[in-house]
């Protein structure tokens, strides 16, 4: 099963012009919401409500839509070594209680610009269904590297 990570064009956007990616006392706040049909992938999206096709999966079973904050990694953001700069974040876990968490893909926004409101950030395909039962975590393993790299 390949997982894929795909960007959307407005979040390279933000990227190249340096906006609302402060590392400072008030970094920005990204959301990761899962979904149980994946939404027809357009580069263009720039909001989540733009995501034609998509089924968020209900908020039941231990999933509340848009809550899961993605908690930095070491408490830094990004890093920059070497001219390489890394995205990284925490590991993502829903405990599946009361039934299960089922999703196929998911979605990261960042919560903090007002305009674009909620500006997407990535689209990540686990490349099949994936299901937590009653009792078991649904979880997010990033890579050891982080998210993403720019060099």
């Amino acid at each position: 099963m390949a997982v894929t990570i795909s960007f959307f064009d407005s979040w390279i956007f933000h990227v190249g012009q340096q906006i609302r990616l402060d590392e400072g006392t008030s970094p920005d706040t990204f959301v990761i919401n899962l979904y149980s049909t994946s939404a027809t992938w357009d580069a263009t999206d720039t909001i989540t409500a733009n995501l034609v096709g998509a089924t968020q999966v209900a908020s039941a079973s231990g999933y509340t839509q848009d809550t899961m904050n993605l908690a930095f990694a070491s408490s830094v953001s990004w890093t920059n070594a070497t001219s390489t700069t890394t995205f990284d974040a925490d590991d993502v876990t829903w405990t599946a209680t009361g039934g299960t968490i089922t999703a196929d893909s998911a979605e990261v926004y960042d919560t903090t610009p007002t305009v674009p409101a909620d500006p997407l950030m990535c689209f990540i395909s686990f490349g099949a269904t994936n299901t937590a039962g009653d009792g078991t975590d649904f979880k997010i393993t990033w890579n050891v590297s982080g998210l993403f790299d720019i060099a």
